[in-house]
């Protein structure tokens, strides 16, 4: 509920956000433990939808990475996980074309670094970790078109191209596992 309204005037609000935020990150690490499986499509709709309304702020990372960490959570958890549409695509349900640049790079990195260390996100389901692992496989060609158009993005070009080459270095590396 503290995190529907936006970015918020006071700083002990956005403090609550950024504890809220990163609450659910840590959660969804464990998401089909913590929702009933009639409940878990519509729990992660809501995140998607907390994302989106977070990433309009770009000032604000420390509140849209920890959604956006939860959501990538919920979709590898639920076997659903795909990359965000670029900036050109029509948006989706599921977003990425109405979301930033910089908020689309982080869901590319995020399952990546994710689906490998158990630490991260305990994937104890063979099935799961499988089907995860099969849609990081489907996702290359998507994923690599975004990173290697990110040269051509925004004010910070060579910033950016630096975080899309580190993106994509680790996609190469999950593909070696």
């Amino acid at each position: 509920e503290s995190l529907k309204p936006g970015p918020l005037p006071t700083c002990d609000k956005e403090l609550l956000q950024e504890f809220c935020a990163q609450t659910l990150a840590r959660l969804a690490r464990a998401f089909v433990a913590h929702h009933q499986p009639a409940a878990q499509r519509q729990q992660r709709d809501i995140l998607a939808a907390l994302l989106k309304l977070h990433s309009a702020d770009n000032n604000r990372p420390e509140v849209w990475k920890q959604l956006a960490l939860a959501l990538t959570c919920a979709d590898l958890w639920l076997g659903t996980w795909a990359p965000p549409l670029p900036a050109a695509a029509e948006v989706s349900p599921e977003g990425g074309g109405s979301l930033p640049w910089t908020v689309r790079r982080e869901l590319l990195a995020l399952p990546v670094e994710l689906l490998f260390c158990d630490r991260a996100l305990p994937l104890d389901d063979a099935r799961l970790r499988q089907a995860a692992a099969g849609s990081l496989l489907d996702a290359c060609g998507t994923a690599f078109a975004e990173l290697m158009d990110a040269t051509e993005q925004g004010a910070n070009a060579e910033k950016e191209s630096q975080s899309a080459l580190r993106a994509l270095a680790q996609w190469l590396g999950a593909l070696r596992k």
